[in-house]
């Protein structure tokens, strides 16, 4: 006859709790970034990149929702479209407390002929959300 013991299932391991505990952990950490990266509000180069955008584009309603109460822009609150393609580049942000300027090149297209030049948006959190107050040349 055979003398091989019956097979015996292995014991579960005494860490399995831990491993669950440690795997829903990870899991509830994980979910609290992704909700917390998506509910965050926009950055000081975001906001200039949909201000541009919406300039661009002549939506003065939204230009106006990205400005500070107090800007320094003056009336021309839109790019007018004879001027020609502009495009631009966000290149640094510095950002000191509730201040912040982002460093930029705006070129100009038109008749076959760019110019570019370097341009600073300063912003300011108005509220909690970061506001366009000027754009200069650097």
């Amino acid at each position: 006859m055979n003398d091989i013991p019956p097979a015996v299932p292995a014991p579960a391991p005494k860490n399995k709790l831990l491993l669950v505990f440690g795997g829903a952990l990870a899991a509830v950490l994980v979910a609290g970034l992704l909700i917390g990266l998506l509910s965050s509000s926009a950055g000081p180069s975001s906001v200039t990149e949909d201000f541009l955008e919406a300039a661009r584009s002549g939506d003065r309603a939204k230009v106006e929702s990205l400005i500070c109460a107090d800007h320094g822009l003056g009336d021309e609150l839109t790019i007018p479209q004879d001027e020609g393609a502009v495009t631009w580049k966000i290149n640094d942000e510095q950002v000191t407390g509730d201040s912040a300027r982002v460093f930029l090149s705006l070129t100009l297209a038109k008749d076959g002929r760019s110019l570019t030049e370097p341009g600073v948006a300063s912003l300011r959190k108005q509220d909690g959300k970061w506001k366009v107050c000027d754009m200069d040349d650097e």
